[in-house]
């Protein structure tokens, strides 16, 4: 390890940050040596909301120059297996997704086994009917519609606030679209940031996006929070190089922030959603009865 940070910083300038040199000769090395002939990966793509999933099925290579325009020096062979909805993980799982690292799922083995194959565990049969996974994330979203538009940006409003944020809800009168002003404070800043709340069942498109990228101040932060989705060109306008970067809350994100925090929700909310909880580890702890 220590020889391959020297060769690191050689190729990369001494000036590197060592935190950065760390990482990146860790996530070389197990790509390398760690990663074995049959085991299973997954791929998250962001931009469609899915995962790859594959097969390793050779061995590490490297070669100074490929014949093809693929960028990338350092290479296993693959068996691509199927790819599947972000939405079918446990929020578990999901979570492990999240950083851009070469990470082990060997604790989720037995979820992992089960989406590979598409064999789902057995249920006992003498409980009543329990809604997890898509099922319990349509009935979630339901109930969230039964909200006025107005109850629901009070709901979100209260999410954020139990998710760390300090919020307050606008007035509807000359508010430019944004429905609540939030306060996110770390140890180190605290971001002004506005929301815009959509309760629709359709897409959003990429005038929404516009519509708050708009009504921000130089030092302003959106966010676009919906029961809905958002199309391509909402999701790229969002993303555009050189604009200001607007996060996109999606009804599966909206989901996952709900189950995330749902033990911090006032009584109210929790009526409202009714979610009942197991007695198993957290991916498989709620569900709709």
């Amino acid at each position: 390890m220590k020889k391959l940070k020297e060769l690191y910083k050689e190729k990369y300038g001494k000036n590197v940050i060592n935190s950065k040199v760390g990482i990146e000769c860790g996530e070389l090395l197990r790509f390398v040596r760690t990663i074995k002939e049959n085991d299973i990966f997954f791929l998250p793509n962001p931009s469609e909301k899915t995962i790859i999933i594959g097969r390793i099925s050779g061995g590490y290579k490297w070669k100074q120059k490929w014949d093809d325009k693929c960028p990338y020096l350092n290479r296993r062979d693959i068996t691509w297996i199927k790819t599947i909805p972000r939405q079918d993980l446990s929020l578990k799982l999901k979570h492990s997704l999240v950083w851009l690292t070469v990470i082990s799922l060997e604790e989720h083995a037995a979820e992992v086994e089960s989406l590979v194959s598409g064999v789902k565990p057995p249920s006992p049969k003498d409980q009543p009917a329990q809604f997890t996974g898509k099922d319990l994330s349509r009935r979630l979203i339901e109930r969230l519609m039964k909200l006025n538009p107005r109850e629901f940006e009070e709901f979100v409003a209260h999410l954020l606030s139990v998710s760390g944020f300090e919020s307050a809800n606008r007035q509807h009168v000359g508010d430019k679209g944004i429905d609540i002003d939030g306060i996110f404070t770390t140890e180190l800043v605290s971001l002004s940031l506005k929301v815009q709340v959509k309760r629709v069942s359709g897409s959003l498109g990429n005038n929404v996006v516009l519509q708050l990228r708009g009504a921000l101040g130089t030092d302003e932060h959106g966010v676009i929070v919906t029961t809905g989705t958002f199309t391509r060109r909402a999701i790229e306008e969002a993303e555009a190089e050189g604009k200001k970067y607007i996060p996109l809350v999606d009804r599966d994100d909206l989901v996952d922030l709900v189950l995330s925090h749902y033990e911090d929700l006032n009584d109210r909310y929790k009526s409202l959603l009714n979610l009942k909880k197991k007695d198993v580890p957290l991916p498989d702890q709620f569900y709709i009865g």
